[in-house]
């Protein structure tokens, strides 16, 4: 499979100011690969990959991506989802511009997570779950739906409950207790400090 990914690049000519970029490094990169060290080597190797996935980008929609390539990507575009979580207009368009993708290939790329929409809605959830269930600090249920980057609480909260199946205020709720942490439900009330877990428990229970 890798190598027939790789025949279909074969011949694949990198254009623009990224693809001049990337044929001058490699060129001073193999001037001078006698005088680096291992590691110096392996990092340059792993910026030369970057920057030639750059150069290829413009061209991508005629290239079919490989596998391996595609979860890399969509990775990349996850962890610039999670950095910009904060940010309630972070949106697809955003997406393709910081990618260097046209809307029909950021689509194609993003199809098996249900989408660039679904995919910055699903991790703004999954940080706004994380927040509430931790038992590392306090949470309020409007501070987690800002950090999220949901404008309304009531958004938020249907979001959260048409997701997870219950609502922000019940995992606050049955979130874990430990080392005298207070969570704080808004006025849903506190867990007992040492209570244990419930909540793994009452969510099988819930969904069975």
């Amino acid at each position: 499979m890798l190598a027939r990914a790789a025949a279909a690049r074969h011949g694949a000519a990198p254009r623009g100011p990224s693809g001049t970029l990337l044929a001058k490094f490699v060129r001073a990169l193999a001037a001078r690969i006698d005088d680096l060290c291992a590691c110096e080597a392996r990092v340059l190797s792993i910026a030369a990959l970057h920057m030639m996935a750059v150069a290829l980008l413009p061209i991508s929609a005629s290239l079919p991506l490989a596998p391996h390539s595609r979860q890399l990507l969509v990775r990349r575009i996850g962890h610039f989802i999670d950095e910009h979580l904060s940010d309630p207009d972070l949106s697809p368009a955003q997406l393709g511009e910081a990618f260097c993708m046209s809307r029909s290939t950021l689509f194609r790329t993003l199809e098996a997570v249900g989408g660039p929409a679904t995919f910055i809605r699903e991790r703004r959830l999954a940080r706004a779950h994380a927040l509430l269930t931790g038992a590392r600090r306090r949470v309020h249920l409007k501070r987690a739906a800002i950090e999220c980057g949901f404008k309304d609480a009531s958004n938020f909260s249907r979001a959260f409950r048409s997701q997870y199946g219950y609502s922000p205020r019940e995992a606050l709720a049955h979130a874990p207790v430990s080392e005298g942490v207070a969570i704080d439900a808004e006025g849903a009330g506190r867990a007992p400090v040492g209570s244990g877990n419930p909540f793994a428990s009452w969510l099988q229970a819930l969904r069975g």
